[in-house]
């Protein structure tokens, strides 16, 4: 009895982790676009990822994420927003569920050197494709 009432909770629990990602995204996605405007933009020059990354998403969710802790907020009077934005980031990477299917995936420092705008603006297009992936995944697992 204990082990089918822990394979349920188990079962609960996973089905509420897999639709809970694309919330996740969406929220990462105003994350970004805050830091667009919070950002200093003449600083130096991210490794930005560029293009599909199907079997190396989690590489390139975390690159991203690591490189965004070398942004700079634009003057003091928002520092702790956006530090808060940039911790916000950091522990993202808990609540989604990606992960590498290739096991030669690029490092980060392998990717161009992109612009603090170009780079947010590559952010936000990969998690607006990761909201959409997970929206289709919850979609063709849920039943008819």
């Amino acid at each position: 009895m204990e082990k089918l009432l822990f394979c349920c909770l188990l079962s609960i629990c996973s089905i509420s982790l897999g639709r809970m990602s694309p919330i996740v995204f969406k929220e990462l996605f105003k994350t970004v676009g805050h830091l667009n405007e919070v950002a200093k933009m003449d600083t130096n020059k991210l490794h930005s990822p560029q293009g599909a990354f199907q079997d190396c998403l989690l590489s390139v969710f975390k690159c991203f994420v690591n490189q965004s802790s070398l942004l700079e907020p634009v003057d003091h009077k928002n520092e702790n927003d956006f530090n808060n934005m940039l911790l916000r980031l950091k522990s993202s990477h808990r609540y989604t569920n990606l992960t590498d299917t290739n096991p030669n995936c690029q490092s980060c420092n392998s990717y161009d050197l992109q612009p603090p705008k170009i780079f947010l603006r590559n952010f936000q297009l990969l998690l607006q494709r990761l909201n959409y992936l997970q929206n289709m995944k919850t979609t063709i697992a849920q039943p008819l």
